[in-house]
This record gives C-alpha cells, structure tokens and sequence, in this order.
C-alpha cells in the first residue's frame, strides 16, 4: 500500500500469538492489516475472525475515531503484517488519499450492518 503524502505508517510483523489490542486500553492509534489472520475477543469470549482478502482491513479504527476505550481484543492467530497509524492522522489519511477514506467507510458500514442483524458479528 503506498502511503498518503508526509504520512508514512510504521510497518510492524508480529508473531502468532501477539495481543495486538487490548479491550479497555485507549484507542490512540489503529491498524490496517497487511497479511494474517488475527481473532477477536470481546470480554473474554472469541466473537469475530480476521483475515486479510480482497479489501484491506482495518483494526481499531472505531476506538481511534471516537475516541474512546477499546471494545475487544485482538490477538494474531498466524504471523501478521500491519500498518500503524496514530489516531490523530486519520483526517490527513483520507485527505490525502480519498480511496482510502471509502474503504474505512465501507468497513465501518459493514460493521454497523453486522451489529444490526441477528446471528452476524462484528470485528
């Protein structure tokens, strides 16, 4: 993924197994996942998978756009690649590259989509 102008992501590899988010902590930055397949965990118990495909995935973005606490954790469940951005970014992000502010809004819809049916989970 090429990065918005004067904002480049750290890129981070963690191993299987790693806590990349842990529910409660502050949501002061938010991922996309490059490679991997991570597992969600809201109190506790596993709600949501993972898994890279053909859109990018987006992780921790809800904490780091409202501001607050984050809902689940997120562990890797094989070897990871992800970009790393500070929440503070996420209006020069989608300035700076528009098609990636419709992928994030796509992923959230699909969020909210998932929470409103029954029997469908959100990441």
């Amino acid at each position: 993924m090429s990065s918005p102008k004067g904002l480049t992501p750290f890129r981070k590899i963690f191993p299987a197994g790693h806590t990349l988010l842990h529910e409660g902590e502050a949501g002061t930055s938010f991922y996309i996942l490059e490679r991997g397949t991570l597992e969600v965990l809201a109190q506790g118990k596993r709600i949501n998978s993972i898994t890279v495909a053909d859109e990018i995935e987006f992780v921790g973005e809800v904490a780091a756009l409202l501001a607050t606490p984050r809902t689940a954790t997120v562990i890797a469940k094989t070897e990871i690649s992800v970009l790393y951005f500070e929440a503070g970014n996420f209006e020069k992000i989608i300035a700076a590259a528009p098609s990636l502010g419709m992928k994030l809004a796509r992923s959230l819809a699909k969020k909210l989509s998932a929470l409103q049916t029954p029997g469908k989970q959100a990441a």
